[in-house]
């Protein structure tokens, strides 16, 4: 009987063979994920500057715009700048391997912001070489997608002054000597604790501040008077409008000296002073004053745009948000300042929303019987709505060799005044803003009318002030290095979505 015999190393190199394959295909197929994730980080990142890039020409205004001041599409300054900087990244068509694609889109074709001219979308695709997968394969392909957009941030403060220096002793940042009262917003002073002697507030009159979360936000510790839910030792906050360019020259008439009513007075470039002893119509639109200003201190001096309003209420509202349906809504608009008056209490108030039969404001004051409603210019001497923007700096303007009107804004007329800051357009929001190369104060107290304005108020460099003779002034929002009440009654309404924020540039998707 013969026996037989088997074999079994050769099994047993076939065994390791199909191992060490299974081994080496794993590490491969690790390296390819880790390669892929590689890729696609790079390319998104290369997107994102891409995007970035677009929105920042946006941002800085090197658009064209239209009739409403909204960018112009498809923009051929911000695709460009997207283009190059995707270039610079070293991601062009067939770059850095062949196939790879960079799609820029003003305005974005997907996404939540498809359509919107303030943004630019940034698309790449790109093959990845890979150790196991062929290049060309369809999966190992990646995308990345990026849209950015010039956003404006809402900040929650209706003053703020943003000088963090402490070096004037007994000259409080915010001083209130009448009377402020607040709805809807808070306060932020950014100066420090400073030496002895100095306060960073002080308040020797009445301030109310109405709303839910508001309050006194201060950086130092030092304060004199009362003011509503204080917080001392709060954060410094940066300028909200530090990034906003200012308006350009091109194309703009320089028209010399504003002219009395019944001339409206165009937008453009003024080289002269509004300083006559009567009323300024301004027409909606864009004001350069380059070493000039609007001096308005004679009996019958004022200053006024928009459609004439005047009508009645027939309500009893507490102060807050509340809707009121007047009588005719005729020439009442979203952004408008309107004058409210019972015969006891007067307040301006600022639509943030409109129908055919009715409008939602924000109101300081309750209010009841039966009052009027006004707005705009006198019968007769008014212009269009859409609100004016008022820019003052030095004559030399863009340059900045030049002088400054002392001061750039002074109100203090015999009869009231009333302006509505822009409600649509780049400067949407913004009523006057004084270069940081002007530094006298600007003025706003009414010797015998009252003053009335919607927007923001920006002297980054300077104090807004108002007089010492009790005059009633409604603003809606302060930002300067310091505000200086002085004995004015100052109400404001504070609605974020009024006034003007600014704008940067950010990734959204």
């Amino acid at each position: 009987m013969s026996t037989l015999h088997r074999e079994d190393g050769g099994q047993a190199v076939v065994l390791i063979a199909v191992v060490m394959l299974g081994m080496i295909m794993a590490v491969g197929l690790a390296m390819d994920t880790g390669q892929l994730y590689d890729g696609r980080r790079t390319a998104q990142e290369a997107a994102d500057a891409a995007a970035f890039a677009g929105a920042t020409v946006i941002y800085q205004h090197g658009c064209p715009l239209d009739a409403g001041g909204l960018p112009l599409a498809p923009c051929a300054a911000a695709i460009d700048a997207a283009t190059k900087d995707a270039t610079l990244n070293h991601y062009a068509t067939n770059t850095p391997t062949n196939g790879t694609t960079v799609t820029i889109a003003h305005p974005p074709t997907s996404g939540s912001q498809l359509g919107n001219v303030k943004c630019v979308q940034v698309t790449v695709s790109t093959p990845v070489r890979t150790t196991l997968v062929p290049q060309q394969a369809a999966f190992t392909t990646v995308k990345a997608h990026s849209t950015a957009c010039s956003l404006k941030p809402l900040e929650p403060y209706a003053i703020m002054t943003i000088d963090q220096q402490c070096s004037a002793p007994d000259i409080p940042a915010l001083y209130v000597g009448g009377s402020l009262e607040l709805q809807g917003g808070s306060i932020q002073v950014n100066a420090c604790t400073p030496h002895t002697g100095y306060d960073a507030i002080n308040s020797s009159g009445t301030v109310t501040l109405s709303g839910s979360g508001s309050e006194t936000d201060v950086v130092g510790t030092t304060t004199s008077g009362s003011w509503p839910d204080l917080e001392t030792g709060s954060q410094v906050r940066a300028d909200p409008l530090a990034g906003t360019l200012p308006p350009l020259t091109n194309g703009l008439t320089t028209w010399g000296t504003p002219e009395c009513a019944p001339q409206v007075n165009q937008p453009g470039i003024y080289t002269g002073d509004a300083s006559s002893n009567c009323m300024y119509v301004f027409a909606p639109g864009t004001y350069i004053f380059e070493g000039a200003g609007i001096h308005l201190s004679g009996t019958d001096a004022g200053a006024c745009t928009g459609r004439y309003v005047s009508t009645s209420a027939t309500a009893a509202i507490a102060a807050g948000t509340q809707t009121v349906t007047p009588a005719s809504m005729t020439s009442i608009s979203v952004g408008k300042m309107l004058i409210v008056d019972t015969g006891t209490s007067t307040e301006g108030v600022v639509p943030s929303a409109v129908t055919a039969t009715s409008f939602t404001a924000m109101f300081a004051k309750p209010h009841a019987g039966t009052w009027s409603i006004a707005g705009g210019c006198p019968s007769g001497e008014d212009t269009d709505d859409g609100g004016v923007f008022f820019f003052f700096t030095d004559s030399a303007y863009p340059a900045t060799n030049g002088s400054c009107a002392n001061p750039s804004l002074k109100i203090e007329g015999g009869v009231s005044t009333a302006l509505t800051a822009p409600t649509s357009g780049t400067y949407k929001g913004l009523l006057l803003w004084q270069d940081s190369v002007c530094t006298d104060p600007i003025s706003i107290g009414s010797a015998g009318g009252a003053l009335y304005t919607s927007g923001t108020m920006y002297a980054p460099n300077a104090a807004i002030t108002g007089n010492g003779n009790g005059s009633a002034v409604v603003v809606s929002q302060m930002i300067a290095k310091t505000v200086n009440t002085q004995n004015g009654d100052f109400t404001m309404n504070y609605v974020p979505g009024l006034n003007f924020t600014g704008a940067v540039p950010a990734i959204v998707e």
